[in-house]
């Protein structure tokens, strides 16, 4: 998108104040610059932040929440929400401001991590409920290595893609399975919304993640990539075969969104591709 489009987008857009707006025009004029310092963006549930020395990347991420709103179909409200490959918190930011009622948020990247911490403390001074884990989300518990990349959002737990393993660590792991279990006991009768977007792990996770745990999850939004190692469909079966419908209007050709069949709108269909 064009840099005036993504201005006028960014001027029109009902989800920033004017404090908000002032700071997301200052990184994207600067976003270029490789600043050595962090860019606060004032939002209703908190300060989030972006890092100067990879300012482009993290506006891409944080103007396809905010202003494109690629996940504007999802049902927040009063829901928990599992956050699996958090960035630096814009989609836990906007799923608080959405009406979330809790937020779990995982990344493992350490500069992503310390400005996911950063909103987390921010947001809780704003009564917001956001709980944060500095680890991966694999399909076992243990540790794996992280692979990382220049680019703020493409760090993964798959090799490939250009990611070397002279270029890596070892970091802490969940799967999802221990994830949606802890998450179900300890919001006890509270709806779950789960959000991938891991680089490459959407197939483990939703392919290896035993059935009964998604009992509690009314919404599923997962970003594919074609390097994940299983074919789209598969994926999609596999969801179908849990009893969710496949959401049509999705604003990001990458971005799948199920719902439980049980609470989907009209507006769904059977996926074709």
């Amino acid at each position: 998108m064009r840099r005036i489009d993504r201005l006028w987008k960014i001027l029109t857009s009902g989800s920033f104040s004017l404090t908000g707006k002032r700071d997301l025009l200052r990184v994207l004029l600067s976003r270029r610059d490789k600043i050595k310092s962090l860019f606060p963006i004032r939002l209703p549930a908190g300060k989030a932040f972006v890092d100067g020395q990879n300012a482009a990347a993290d506006f891409q991420v944080l103007a396809q929440v905010f202003l494109d709103e690629v996940y504007g179909k999802l049902e927040f409200q009063d829901r928990i929400v599992i956050d699996v490959g958090a960035h630096k918190g814009y989609f836990a930011a906007y799923a608080l401001i959405s009406g979330a009622k809790a937020v779990l948020s995982y990344e493992p990247e350490v500069v992503n991590f310390s400005c996911l911490a950063r909103f987390a403390g921010s947001a809780k001074l704003h009564g917001q409920a956001i709980q944060i884990s500095q680890a991966a989300v694999s399909d076992t518990d243990g540790e794996v290595a992280l692979y990382l990349s220049p680019e703020s959002w493409a760090h993964s737990i798959l090799q490939g893609q250009g990611l070397s393993p002279k270029n890596s660590l070892r970091v802490r792991s969940y799967s999802l399975a221990s994830i949606l279990r802890k998450a179900e006991k300890e919001f006890l009768g509270r709806e779950l919304i789960l959000k991938i977007d891991a680089e490459g792990v959407e197939c483990p996770l939703l392919l290896n993640t035993p059935a009964e745990c998604f009992a509690a999850v009314k919404e599923v939004v997962f970003e594919y990539h074609v390097f994940s190692g299983c074919d789209l469909r598969i994926i999609l079966d596999r969801l179908q075969s849990l009893g969710f419908e496949y959401v049509a209007s999705i604003r990001d050709a990458d971005l799948h969104h199920f719902r439980s069949s049980a609470n989907a709108s009209i507006g769904t269909i059977k996926h074709k591709l």
